[in-house]
């Protein structure tokens, strides 16, 4: 087994997504939400404030004077990561490589709602319906909240996350999750990863945080060029890799389809669209058109169910950016 040690400072930004539409307004949390709060820094439970404090080290998280609830880690931690290595490329058995297919059975009908141009017909028919009311679902980079309403149309109580985008209701790092173990059911992102600065340590966060059978859905840039302080941009075994190395069980890893107005795919970079589930049923990753390169497009998804039985341990992720 290899093993990883990441530190860095909280200051650098772990999740760049900014987007400068949609809506973002800081409302109450769910009492769901609330209740699979946990200190990023030692993951024990947070007292009630304001501010919210840690019942172990004594950290406490105010709301910042823009008003979003700062519950970013507070210096730095390390975070350990194994690696079983010797066992060649990933396992590609089971997983679909090409398009991602419309899912023949949607679980939710956003016939009547108003959708983010990013999420793609096949990605939202992947969308799982909640199945109970105290249900969360986390967006990991959410900017200013555009995702919102489509996920609450699903059912899920809504908790988005973005590094220190003001419109968003809640900061915090992707390294360092400030959640419970198995406290969700849903996770999103789109067109976050590439601008994290260890994206293992943040994927691993996602498996930690997800119950199983939870769904993990996003997208993630391929050969899109480099833009806004972007680490890396995942090719379609490269994201297979990063997701199975974090304990998912991937479906798909396919490239995104362009809406029908971007017909042009020689302008654009495409990315993976991802779907997962914990165990991880499907991720698609794709922040639009790309240009085709060896029957890719810029853009892939993905779909990786978590192993029911199995579970995410050790330290909360470092804030690294």
């Amino acid at each position: 087994m290899a093993t990883t040690t990441s530190t860095s400072a909280a200051a650098t930004a772990a999740t760049a997504a900014t987007e400068s539409h949609g809506s973002g307004s800081h409302q109450p949390l769910a009492e769901s939400i609330r209740r699979a709060l946990r200190c990023p820094g030692c993951g024990s439970e947070l007292e009630d404030g304001p501010p919210l404090r840690c019942v172990s080290c004594g950290t406490a998280y105010p709301r910042n004077d823009d008003g979003p609830l700062d519950l970013r880690l507070h210096g730095t931690r390390s975070y350990q990561l194994d690696y079983e290595i010797g066992s060649g490329h990933p396992d590609e058995t089971g997983v679909n490589l090409g398009s991602l297919p419309m899912n023949a059975n949607p679980e939710v009908d956003f016939s009547t709602v108003p959708l983010p141009h990013h999420l793609t017909g096949e990605l939202r028919s992947f969308f799982p319906r909640a199945r109970d009311s105290d249900n969360v679902c986390i967006d990991i980079g959410c900017g200013r909240g555009i995702c919102r309403d489509v996920v609450e149309h699903s059912g899920f109580a809504y908790l988005g996350i973005d590094y220190g985008n003001p419109g968003a209701a809640t900061w915090a790092d992707a390294h360092a999750l400030p959640l419970a173990d198995n406290s969700i059911q849903f996770a999103i992102s789109n067109a976050v990863f590439e601008h994290i600065r260890f994206p293992h340590v943040a994927m691993a966060e996602v498996y930690r945080v997800l119950a199983p059978g939870g769904v993990f859905l996003g997208s993630v840039a391929f050969q899109e060029p480099y833009h806004s302080h972007s680490y890396y941009h995942f090719s379609h075994l490269g994201t297979l890799s990063c997701l199975q190395s974090s304990g998912f069980r991937v479906e798909h890893v396919s490239p995104s389809t362009p809406p029908a107005e971007h017909s042009d795919l020689t302008r654009r970079s495409c990315t993976p669209e991802c779907l997962a589930r914990s165990p991880v049923r499907l991720c698609t990753c794709g922040n639009g058109p790309m240009t085709c390169t060896a029957g890719w497009q810029p853009r892939s998804a993905w779909s990786v169910p978590n192993n029911a039985t199995s579970t995410s341990s050790g330290p909360p992720a470092s804030s690294n950016g």
